[in-house]
């Protein structure tokens, strides 16, 4: 019997009745999709584990390719070897797929590569088509089998032409590490993001598009990132200890960049009227700086006794918000550089971000405790009970621009909208991205948030209506607006395995989950990425126990 262990999806025949599975105790196998018996095998030759099998198109034979670097072609029937083994690749084969006419078959590798072989005279029929930086982890031929579509842990997408093994375009645009800042321009109209990746982007807030090339510069990840109020400048902190100051109108550097950072550079903010820029950094500083020149306005600010994570200037641009690892939020003058109130605390863990409420009155922070705190920021006292239920770390938070919200993300991959008079929550988490939510903001008309995730991917998010919502409602936008079909179950979940639960756990559907990060979930607007966008209609799906509906007697 095959081990229940890493058993491979199935690759069904043209006619649907059988499906192959290849496992990790190197044999593979043919089962009747009807009724689960097994037609045929195992098939015995691999020496290691099998990663990827898929049946010809006439469904008379099978591909297999395993951890052991090679590549064999099965008699669906007899399981007797046809072609093969098939070497080359120098490391794991990852994928495998016959073209349509069943005379090619494409392999990709954990070498980075992919090859195509002559199924009948087990040859290559090409160079190897190399360009991915990592990991080849699907392959899969367009319907007319000029093109070949490969997936790579490079976070890339590449097409390739059958005919002569060079990429057809280049790959798909986007970040191509973690997304660690992004915020919306003054006029709504942009947002920019910066990455682990050492660039910054800017895209159309409309349609996702990339607007300008990436600006690079940065020796290290952009930490942070913050418009000028005119939309004249951006300025990003780094990991490379600088701050630099670009100009909007070229995407030039504009003349130095500012050193005086002696470790990681957290955050950025410009003051209101758009003279000067505040960072704060690992170095446990905060520093103002003059625009454009980048000389320092004041002395960096001590105080802290743990890195600076965050930091802001007041709305009337007279004080400094800024919070630490040290657990402490703390406001300063930004005249004179000295504290205005005692630190703020409460917090039983690093602060990771703060930001003060249009009028000034409120500070809100997020913590690695999981809770979010609003301040009164005249004398330090909460405004109301500490703001519980994320599930893991707060990493960034925001006030609507009206002042009656406080937008949070967090590790836990959800953002959540509280209400900043009494600290309740509105609506239900917004869930969707599928690894830690690092940076959200506000667009200028409080219509829109934007968030950046270490999934490599950025969202936008309709806030609109959120204060209708209830914390019941369904999962309602896997399901097409037209679809009449009730949904008996409460609010739906996507666990990191693909699968989609209700509020009680219970299984409704499966999702690959590779497809996760693209998948517009409730209230989101648009991803902006290098995966695309999947929306699925579930209209006429057959979720939870329905599944035995699908069945056909034989």
């Amino acid at each position: 019997m095959h081990p229940m262990v890493h058993v491979l999806p199935p690759a069904p025949t043209i006619a649907q009745s059988e499906v192959v599975s290849g496992s990790d105790d190197y044999t593979i196998r043919v089962w009747g999709s009807f009724d689960g018996i097994q037609i045929a095998g195992p098939f015995i030759g691999h020496t290691h584990w099998i990663r990827s099998v898929a049946f010809s198109p006439d469904g008379t034979r099978v591909v297999s390719g395993s951890y052991d670097r090679t590549i064999r072609v099965w008699g669906a029937d007899s399981g007797a070897l046809i072609a093969g083994p098939f070497e080359g690749h120098t490391d794991w084969v990852m994928s495998v797929a016959f073209s349509p006419d069943g005379a090619c078959i494409a392999s990709a590798s954990k070498d980075g590569a992919i090859r195509l072989w002559n199924m009948f005279s087990e040859t290559p029929f090409a160079g190897l088509l190399e360009s991915h930086t990592d990991w080849v982890n699907m392959v899969a031929f367009s319907h007319d089998g000029t093109q070949i579509i490969s997936c790579s842990s490079d976070c890339t997408i590449r097409v390739w032409s059958t005919h002569t093994a060079a990429p057809t375009a280049n790959p798909p645009e986007g970040h191509s590490h973690w997304l660690l800042s992004a915020v919306f321009s003054p006029d709504g109209a942009r947002i920019a993001s910066a990455s682990y990746d050492r660039t910054i982007q800017f895209w159309d807030t409309q349609t996702g598009a990339l607007i300008t090339s990436p600006l690079h510069g940065h020796v290290d990840a952009v930490r942070s990132l913050a418009f000028s109020p005119d939309s004249n400048f951006i300025a990003s902190g780094s990991y490379d200890h600088t701050v630099r100051l670009w100009s909007l109108h070229d995407d030039t550097l504009i003349g130095k960049q500012f050193n005086g950072h002696t470790n990681w550079v957290m955050s950025v903010a410009f003051s209101p009227d758009g003279t000067r820029l505040v960072s704060g950094s690992f170095d446990r500083t905060i520093r103002i700086w003059s625009v454009p020149d980048g000389n320092l306005a004041l002395n960096p600010l001590y105080g802290h006794t743990g890195p600076v994570t965050s930091v802001m200037f007041s709305p009337d641009g007279t004080r400094i918000v800024s919070g630490s690892h040290d657990q402490t939020v703390r406001l300063w003058s930004s005249i004179d550089g000295t504290p205005t109130t005692d630190p703020f605390e409460g917090h039983s863990n690093g602060i990771m971000s703060v930001s003060f409420s249009p009028d000034g009155a409120l500070v809100a922070s997020g913590s690695e405790d999981w809770s979010v705190r609003l301040w009164k920021s005249h004398d330090g006292t909460l405004s109301t009970p500490p703001l519980w239920g994320h599930g893991a770390e707060v990493y960034t938070v925001a006030f609507s621009y009206d002042g009656s919200k406080v937008i949070s993300g967090s590790c836990d991959r959800t953002i959540r909208i509280w209400n900043s008079s009494d600290g309740t929550l509105i609506g239900v988490p917004f869930e969707g991205h599928t690894d830690s939510i690092w940076s959200v903001a506000l667009s200028p008309d409080d219509a829109f948030a934007v968030s950046g995730s270490a999934d490599c991917t950025i969202r936008v998010w309709d806030i609109r209506s959120i204060s209708s919502t209830s914390p019941n409602e369904p999962f309602s936008n896997l399901v097409t607006p037209e679809s009449t079909c009730a949904n008996p179950f409460g609010r739906w979940l996507i666990g990191e395995d693909g699968w989609v639960t209700d509020c009680n756990g219970r299984l409704l559907l499966w999702l690959p989950p590779e497809t996760l990060r693209s998948l517009i979930t409730p209230h989101c607007s648009l991803i902006i990425g290098r995966f695309g966008t999947i929306e699925l209609d579930l209209s006429t799906a057959l979720l939870g126990n329905r599944w035995q509906e699908c069945y056909t007697s034989v």
